[in-house]
């Protein structure tokens, strides 16, 4: 059932209150429709994902009058009886949300179709809600007398307050407001039930047509992540000193990644700031949430990507960040190696396990450095460190089946595929 059914039902067979004798229709705003602010497809644009509609409407405000026969007869005054919040979200909302900003070269993501959790959500960089303010909805039934009231049509008004919400940043981003209407001329069969989705769609038109809006979502094409060469500084590789004397240091440079509502790890490479971790952490986000042992949080935004090879570079702002070392060349088969990252969730950040080389793989022709080093979902991206603290892989993936099967990316490897010089 559509929202306007929904809020036709609502009004017609709960909120209706019958006056007797004549009475005065109900004004509806009719407000211009914008176009919204062309998106070229070269464009830059983070993924948006429509969350919900809420309506907040005035115990008792007149919302509308139905009107019956051909003359166009008030017969009805219709009234908000329902106090607080109504989520009145469906597919007929989301669909037109959708609809609009895709027709504005937008990047749409989420599944309306998913009944559960939606597997494209975590894409998504900007949520998107809107709170009805104020709404106005007449109702023509021109054939009621006949019996007919399938022919109808409709004259609708909202006011939206709308609110972008970053992933990024973990706030509201941005507040605006947009006015939609509609003013159907001729009468259909269920003509009523599209004219406050009409209005909606207008109230989005209106919010792409805010240069706010636009400039948030949307920035100048940059060079193509994918094989994209960054010439960086890595520090030389300690020869002596023992790793385990020395985690808290070699800590302070592993971090926690948050794209979306998911979680990885990382680490910091260079002293200007650059972080390795995997493609697949970051999936096809551009932006991310970088956090430190220390509890400082910085943006940080991917550079370069290498698919295959599933490693990405990461810039982040700030200054003054102690990198680790890199050791190219790999140790021998049964030398201890650390990892550390976060695994499973957040409060488990920095966990450390021990374990040793086991072996030198390759997998559908691509190689790694095997260990029974314990890893776990969330250590995707942390370092997998030598006897002496000095990085020589990245942690990928493990066999869901064996506790002491880990795989890495050998550290030279994942330099090369980033074309890091």
């Amino acid at each position: 059932m559509s929202a306007t059914r929904i809020l036709r039902l609502c009004c017609c067979l709960l909120l209706a209150t019958v006056i007797t004798g004549c009475i005065s229709g109900t004004k509806i705003t009719q407000v211009s429709t914008n176009n919204p602010i062309t998106v070229h497809e070269a464009s830059k644009k983070k993924p948006i994902m429509f969350r919900k509609i809420i309506v907040k409407i005035k115990r008792g405000d007149e919302i509308g009058t139905l009107y019956v026969g051909w003359f166009d007869v008030p017969q009805t005054k219709l009234y908000w009886r329902k106090g607080g919040y109504m989520n009145i979200t469906d597919d007929d909302f989301t669909q037109r949300f959708r609809e609009e900003l895709e027709a504005a070269n937008y990047e749409v993501v989420g599944n309306p179709d998913a009944l559960f959790d939606d597997a494209s959500e975590w894409k998504a960089e900007l949520l998107v809600a809107g709170l009805i303010t104020e709404m106005k909805f007449n109702l023509h039934f021109p054939n009621a007398g006949l019996g007919n009231f399938r022919q109808s049509r409709g004259d609708a008004y909202l006011k939206v307050d709308w609110q972008v919400f970053s992933r990024l940043n973990r706030r509201v981003v941005l507040n605006l407001t947009t006015e939609g209407s509609v003013k159907q001329t001729k009468s259909t069969n269920n003509g009523a039930d599209e004219a406050l989705a009409e209005a909606f769609s207008a109230a989005v038109k209106n919010l792409l047509a805010q240069q706010q809006f636009h400039d948030l979502v949307v920035s100048s094409a940059e060079s193509k992540m994918e094989g994209r060469s960054v010439s960086l500084q890595f520090k030389t590789p300690l020869t002596g000193g023992a790793a385990a004397e020395n985690l808290t240091d070699i800590k302070t440079s592993v971090v926690t990644l948050f794209v979306g509502d998911g979680l990885g790890s990382g680490f910091v490479v260079s002293d200007d700031g650059y972080i390795l971790s995997n493609q697949h952490v970051v999936g096809e986000a551009r932006y991310m949430r970088i956090r430190f042992s220390t509890g400082l949080e910085a943006n940080g935004e991917v550079v370069s990507i290498h698919r295959e090879r599933d490693v990405a570079l990461i810039k982040c702002g700030e200054q003054g960040l102690r990198s680790l070392p890199v050791q190219r060349s790999l140790p021998k088969t049964g030398e201890d190696v650390y990892a550390i990252g976060t695994p499973m969730k957040e409060s488990f950040n920095q966990t450390v396990t021990k374990g040793i080389v086991s072996g030198y793989r390759t997998i559908d022709g691509v190689n790694y450095i095997q260990s029974d080093t314990a890893i776990n979902p969330g250590n995707s991206g942390g370092p997998l460190v030598d006897k002496h603290g000095n990085v020589i892989g990245i942690a990928v993936q493990k066999r869901i089946d064996a506790d002491s099967l880990g795989f890495f990316v050998p550290i030279d490897e994942a330099i090369r595929a980033l074309k890091i010089n």
